[in-house]
C-alpha cells in the first residue's frame, strides 16, 4: 500500500492534474472532497492514461471530476489483504483507495501490491 497517495481537490484542472503527475512522478492521482466534518475524502481517482486521452482538449478548462473514474468502493486499513484482492478482481480494477473508518484517504492499494 501507498501510504503517502498524492491527493487534489476535486475543483483542480486538468491540466495541473497532469504538471503534478509529471513533477512528483506519479502515474496516479485521487480526487478528494472536503466533506461537513472537515475531512478530505476520497471521490475518484485519474490516471495519466486518462488524461492523455483528452490531451487533444484545453487542459486548462477541464476540472478533474469530468475525466476522474469515481470511487465507489473502498478499502479499509483492517481488510484482509484476501478480500481486497477479490473485490478488485470482481470489480477488475488496479487500484482501490484505503480509507480510515471515518473515510479519510490513508492510502492506495494497487493490484502489484497484492502480487
Amino acid at each position: 500500500m501507498n501510504a503517502n497517495p498524492v491527493a487534489i481537490l476535486e475543483d483542480s484542472f486538468a491540466n495541473h492534474t497532469l504538471e503534478l503527475m509529471f513533477e512528483l512522478q506519479v502515474d496516479l492521482i485521487i480526487i478528494v472532497k472536503l466533506n461537513k466534518r472537515g475531512i478530505y475524502q476520497p471521490i475518484g481517482l485519474i490516471t495519466r492514461q486518462d488524461l492523455v486521452k483528452i490531451q487533444d482538449l484545453d487542459l486548462k478548462i477541464i476540472e478533474v471530476t469530468t475525466v476522474m473514474r469515481k470511487c465507489k468502493y473502498f478499502a479499509k486499513k483492517q481488510d484482509l489483504l484476501s478480500t481486497v484482492q477479490k473485490r478488485m478482481n470482481e470489480l477488475e480494477i488496479e487500484d482501490l483507495p484505503v480509507i480510515s473508518n471515518n473515510g479519510t484517504l490513508i492510502g492506495v492499494i494497487s493490484y502489484s501490491d497484492l502480487s
